[in-house]
């Protein structure tokens, strides 16, 4: 499946958090972060943490990701460009 992260503020006014939940619930990749004291606004307290957070753990998983495809592509004897 294709893996994402959810971010939503439980302030959130604009967006019903139910919204985000029942996506979750159909997405099986997916995970549903709610941030407490925040709304709809980028700017609200751990709302750009918690972004940053899941970005850097996509990030954290393509280096893993490349790695092993190196490692496969040394064992099959296939150039490493």
């Amino acid at each position: 499946g294709i893996p994402g992260v959810m971010i939503h503020g439980r302030l959130d006014l604009t967006s019903p958090l139910m919204t985000a939940w029942e996506l979750a619930q159909v997405w099986p990749d997916s995970e549903l972060v709610v941030v407490s004291g925040a709304g709809h606004d980028g700017r609200d307290p751990g709302l750009s943490e918690s972004l940053v957070a899941a970005i850097d753990r996509f990030a954290i998983r393509r280096q893993h990701e490349a790695i092993i495809v190196r490692h496969v592509m040394e064992d099959f004897a296939i150039p490493v460009l």
